[in-house]
Formats: C-alpha cells, sequence, structure tokens
C-alpha cells in the first residue's frame, strides 16, 4: 500500500516562480491557485544556475545561506494532485529514494518573511555540482536575473 503524501504549500525558487518561463506553463492555469508567501526562504541552502537556464536548491552545512522563494498551493482536491504529479514530472521525480530522480521531493520547514514557519514541498536537486555553471551567491533566482 501507498501512502498519500501530505497536501502541504510549495516552495518555488526558480522557473515555477511568477513571472518565469515555468510558472506560465505548469502553474498559472490552476483556477484554484492561491499564493501564500511572495517570499519566503528555505534556510542552509544554497541555489545553483545550471547552462540549461534552471536553478538549483542544494543544502548546506553553512549557517546564514538561505534560498529565496514563493509559497503557492492550489486549494481544489483534483488540481492538487494534478499539480503535484505535474510538478514532480518537471522536477524528474520519481518517488522516495528512486536512484534516476533528478530532483527529489521533500518536505521542508520554510520561512516565510511575514509570517510563521510552515512545512512545504521543496525540490532539492541531486545533479551532480559540477554540471553547475555557478553558485547563486544570493540564493534569489529573482535577483540573479535581474
Amino acid at each position: 500500500m501507498t501512502s498519500v503524501p501530505p497536501r502541504l504549500p510549495f516552495f518555488v525558487y526558480g522557473t515555477l516562480m511568477k513571472g518565469f518561463r515555468n510558472f506560465e506553463k505548469h502553474i498559472r492555469h490552476f483556477r484554484s491557485l492561491r499564493f501564500l508567501h511572495d517570499r519566503a526562504y528555505v534556510a542552509h541552502a544554497d541555489l545553483y544556475h545550471f547552462d540549461m537556464g534552471y536553478p538549483g536548491l542544494y543544502a548546506s552545512a553553512s549557517d546564514g545561506r538561505n534560498v529565496y522563494g514563493e509559497l503557492l498551493t492550489v486549494d481544489d482536491a483534483t488540481e492538487y494532485d494534478q499539480l503535484l504529479a505535474d510538478l514532480d514530472a518537471l522536477e524528474e521525480y520519481f518517488g522516495p529514494h528512486d536512484p534516476n530522480n533528478e530532483y527529489d521531493r521533500v518536505q521542508v520547514r520554510v520561512f516565510p518573511e511575514d509570517a510563521s514557519p510552515l512545512d512545504a514541498w521543496v525540490y532539492y536537486c541531486k545533479i551532480p555540482l559540477d554540471k553547475a555553471k555557478e553558485r547563486v551567491e544570493s540564493g534569489d533566482w529573482r535577483a540573479y536575473n535581474n
């Protein structure tokens, strides 16, 4: 029997944020889409830019390193299940501990700048770091692209 994942919000930090290509392609069309926080961060994390034009979030042992993004959800249960499936497919997440995962979907504490911390789904990158173009020093994909 497979367990049903909790219906957590999603922390998006790269091309899935508002105004970027994968937001337009994979998220914008959901009628029950709701932004919980326009700015939040994952602590103890680093952001890396890949030549393919997207970032990857990695756990960091360094204090004070954060990755910034947005928290969103969809309220309709059917839409939520569709969004979860779409994001898993986009991020090449095939399930817990699958060796073919390009990203792992992990339940993580996220810190909104305007509210109390909460748990959310975060996609952690598993692409070898030697394939990264560079570390995004600010941890902020939007600022990096402006």
